[in-house]
This record gives C-alpha cells, structure tokens and sequence, in this order.
C-alpha cells in the first residue's frame, strides 16, 4: 500500500436506501446486510433519508444488528419527481451534496439498494467511486424507464430480484445484470395448524398504494356474496406518493365485519400463523413478491395476480394460485372455491419450495460471488 496513512484507504461500503420502514425491499436491505462478510460488513454504512419523528422500523432493525446507520436529505425518486422543475433541481443539489459526502469519507463502494436510490450511483461517479452496485427490486415500466436507465447505466454490478426484473430492463443493463432471488430468515418456532378452526382466514400486507391491487381484492370480496371467511388486512398508506383510502372502502361492504384493518406491523408471521392463505391481489407486476416467500416459510399457500416476478415464485396449483391481474369476478370465484384440506396441501408445498429456494441461507450463497468480487475490488484499489 502507497499511502502514507490508514486515512487515506477507502474501504468503507455504503449502502443507499429509499425509505425507513419495513416493508418488502426495506426488509431485503437487512437481508443484503446480514449476507456480507464481515470485513465488509465492518466497514459499512447504510444511509436512509432524513425522517421528521425519530428513527423507523428498518434503522431500529439496523442499529440492532450493530450496522452504523445515518440519516441524510438523500436525492430519492419519485415518480411526481420527474415532471416537476423545482423537485429536480433539488434531486441535483442532493447527488452532488452526497458525492461530496462520498468523497471525504473513504468511500470503497456505493451500493443502490432500490431503484429510487439510484441517484447515489451517479453521487459515486461525481465522486471518483467506481465500484458501484445497482439492485434493482422494481419492473421498470412507463415514463420511469428511462431516467432510472439513464442513472444506473455506470453502475459496474446490476442485480436483478426476479426475470421479470431483468427482462424490464434496457438491453444495454440486462446484459450485465444478475439474477438473485430473494431469500428470508423465517420465526424460529413451530408452524401453527388451522385445523379445527372456524372459517378460513387471509392475510394481505402492502402499502395501500393505487398499483397493490387493493380495491380489486375488496371487490372480489364483496362479490363473492357471503365472505368466504376473515380477510385480515396490514400496512397502511405511503408516506409519499398516491394512496387508496381503505378503510372507507371496507366500511363500504356489505359485511365489512369480515375484514380486519391491523396497520403496519413489524413481522407478518404472527398473521401468517393465524390464517390459511396469503394473498398478493397487485393491479400491477410485482418484481418479487416478498410476503409471498414469508407465506410459504410458515407453510401458507399465496393466492398472486399473475405477472411478474410472482410467475416465477408461484406454481399454480402446487404452492400457490394465482388470477389475472384487475379480475376481481376470477378471484371472487377462486375465493368461494377454496376449502382448508386444499390449502393445506398448497402451503406443505409451499414450505418446501421456501426451504430449497427461499431461505435466509440460500440468498447468502447467491449473493456471495457479488461480496467477493466487490472485496477483491476495494482491496485491490485500496493497494494502488
């Protein structure tokens, strides 16, 4: 090594994230974490974007695990982002304040870790950082497209949750991109039975944003005459960008008794050991498709809307069952169908596919080719 002081080594990993909550790409932040050697690991920091009321549900988790988290006005994207003046020119003055950032503090690697986190990418160009990651858990669709690509086009690492993702992408990134599915750690204890209880329960945990598909499933529900059972919702309203007002529509119903609103919640498997069923009900592809994986970890069948990544994680028929997309009359018709014994069968299955593809452990080892090829690479800078 040339350098005259340990200062001057940039081996801090930095690690960009575009909100502080808990949901699907919020709890794979923690998954990238705990997959990282510890050289790295030591070295890391994760950055999130300044929050008005004390630290959320993904910094709580972070600071846990004893990973060095800060809170920064960070240029996040969002989509009303892209067509307002003002809001630009502040996404500019956010990426250069962060590529100085980067700059004095022995920066190594900065890793986007959602596409509205890319800005950080071009932070790191600003910034002399080469080695950059892109992971991209969205399907880029519509006007986004394009700047997404246009940002993360320097990345040196893209990975991709799902084929769906990949596919998405423009042919100049999908060339280079990886696919890694998605992998979780499940609850350390004995999956709970349903039989004997009284009706079927479903759960559904999103954002109540407009692309979840949650009025679809309310319509279904509602159409399906007597509710097939208990539809147990969790998540509550984004804190930026459009929302679906769900309450009001549960009040709605004609038995809006059989609908349980929880809020958001910090693990979902306390609700998937109460009910029989998840369901991911999205009007729009969904890249992955988190709580379906969750569902399957405790030996729950997902009932999806086709497309997407979710045609890769369900098999319908033998995990899982899926429906078109926006078809609330065909899931209406799917709910009045089901019986216990059958799910049951789905969610044995469910288990296994969870345990061959999905565990914690199984997206350890695919990621470890990207933390070695990263290490290789801050160390070998590090040296000139």
């Amino acid at each position: 090594m040339t350098s005259s002081s340990s200062r001057d080594v940039k081996n801090r990993v930095v690690l960009v994230h575009s909100s502080d909550e808990l949901y699907g790409s919020d709890r794979m932040v923690l998954q990238v974490v705990n997959s990282m050697p510890g050289e790295l690991r030591e070295n890391l920091v994760v950055l999130l974007p300044s929050v008005r009321s004390g630290p959320g549900g993904l910094s709580r988790e972070l600071a846990a695990a004893g990973v060095e988290v800060r809170h920064r006005a960070l240029p996040i994207l969002r989509r009303k982002d892209l067509t307002q003046p003002r809001a630009l020119l502040v996404l500019i003055m956010r990426t250069v304040a962060l590529a100085w950032w980067i700059r004095n503090n022995r920066v190594g690697a900065v890793y986007s870790a959602t596409s509205a986190a890319s800005l950080a990418l071009v932070a790191a160009r600003l910034a002399g950082v080469r080695n950059t990651v892109a992971h991209v858990q969205e399907v880029w669709e519509g006007r986004e497209r394009r700047p997404l690509a246009s940002v993360a086009t320097g990345a040196r690492r893209v990975i991709a949750t799902s084929e769906a993702v990949r596919d998405a992408l423009p042919r100049s990134i999908r060339r280079r991109t990886k696919i890694v599915e998605n992998g979780i750690p499940t609850a350390v204890r004995p999956t709970i039975s349903r039989d004997g209880a009284t009706g079927l329960r479903f759960v559904v945990a999103s954002r109540w944003s407009p692309r979840k598909g949650l009025g679809t499933l309310l319509e279904a529900w509602e159409a399906t005459g007597t509710p097939p059972g208990t539809l147990v919702i969790a998540g509550s309203a984004p804190e930026l960008g459009d929302a679906v007002d769900v309450p009001s529509m549960v009040a709605q119903l004609s038995h809006p008794d059989s609908v349980e609103l929880v809020g958001q919640v910090d693990s979902i498997f306390d609700l998937l050991d109460g009910a029989d069923a998840a369901i991911v009900p999205s009007d729009k592809p969904e890249a992955f498709g988190l709580v379906v994986i969750e569902a399957f970890s405790r030996g729950r069948p997902a009932i999806v809307a086709a497309g997407g990544g979710l045609d890769s994680v369900v098999r319908h028929g033998v995990d899982g069952l899926k429906f078109a997309p926006r078809d609330s009359a065909g899931l209406a018709l799917l709910l009045r169908s089901l019986d216990r014994s059958d799910l049951r069968e789905l969610g044995a299955q469910g288990l296994r596919t969870y345990e061959n593809r999905f565990s914690a452990q199984a997206f350890s080892h695919r990621m470890q080719r990207i933390w070695n090829e990263l290490g290789e690479e801050i160390d070998g800078e590090s040296r000139v």
